[in-house]
């Protein structure tokens, strides 16, 4: 199944693992999707994951709600902030770029082979196998629940491969260990 994303509803994040003994985020890779609701609460769906992640809760002046939260995935989402700053969303580049309303996955992975400045660096584009079907539905409630990823560990065993690399390490917060490829 290739499924249609709108073009403008498309944002890039940050994941993040909360590591609540540093009281920081490490950071892991930016990623492509969409916002979604399901049962009142917002949360982003992966396009090249095909899977969804908690978005950060906000946080609370009154106290440390990261200490609840260690080694869970988050995402912060890059939104669009108004003038003077220049930022747009990725989905507003996109759509001025190939002034198309609605993209699939495909054309996503087609356009980033040619055009590397308009996505920045994304680690999910560097695995020699890049999914291009859709087999998670973000539309249908049924399948979010047992598609949210919410640990390093879940989602290695879902997505069977490491949750990040380049050709010799696998990235990960606030560690760096040697890529052990599978033969």
């Amino acid at each position: 199944m290739n499924k249609l994303y709108k073009t403008l509803d498309i944002y890039t994040a940050w994941l993040v693992e909360v590591d609540s003994q540093y009281n920081s985020l490490g950071g892991i890779k930016n990623i492509i999707g969409i916002k979604v609701t399901h049962n009142r609460e917002q949360l982003f769906y992966s396009i090249l994951d095909d899977c969804f992640f908690h978005i950060l809760p906000q946080n609370d002046p009154t106290g440390d709600i990261r200490k609840d939260l260690h080694r869970k995935l988050f995402v912060q989402i890059y939104e669009y902030q108004k003038p003077p700053y220049e930022f747009k969303t990725f989905g507003m580049k996109l759509h001025r770029y190939i002034n198309k309303d609605y993209i699939t996955k495909q054309e996503i992975i087609e356009i980033k082979k040619n055009k590397e400045y308009l996505f920045g660096y994304q680690s999910d584009f560097s695995y020699d196998l890049l999914k291009t079907d859709t087999t998670v539905d973000y539309e249908n409630p049924l399948m979010i629940d047992e598609n949210i990823i919410d640990t390093v560990q879940k989602y290695e065993e879902k997505e069977k491969r490491p949750i990040t690399y380049d050709s010799t390490h696998i990235y990960g917060p606030n560690k760096l260990k040697k890529l052990n490829k599978k033969s």
